[in-house]
């Protein structure tokens, strides 16, 4: 039988595709935030320097290759990394 892999081992997968892709590092706070609520959600102004190279990392790569997402929120412009649904089973 497969074995899936944990929430925090999903958790250090996100973080270290940020830091690859984007050179941005959660902190520990956040991590723990993102495995509990399995979102994070970031200030704008503490993402926005970032973004940009999250949003052409998620558009080169498929959902089925990755963990999570990243939206922004119209309102606030705050930035938000989600797990993807059931990434346990993935």
């Amino acid at each position: 039988m497969e074995q899936f892999p944990h929430i925090t081992d999903i958790v250090i997968t996100v973080d270290q595709d940020l830091q690859l892709e984007t050179d941005f590092r959660l902190s520990q706070k956040q991590r723990i935030q993102l495995a509990v609520n399995h979102e994070v959600t970031l200030s704008y102004l503490t993402f926005k320097p970032f973004a940009k190279k999250a949003h052409q990392y998620l558009a080169m790569t498929s959902e089925d290759d990755r963990f999570w997402t990243c939206t922004q929120d119209l309102v606030t412009y705050d930035y938000t990394i989600r797990l993807l649904p059931n990434p346990i089973a993935r």
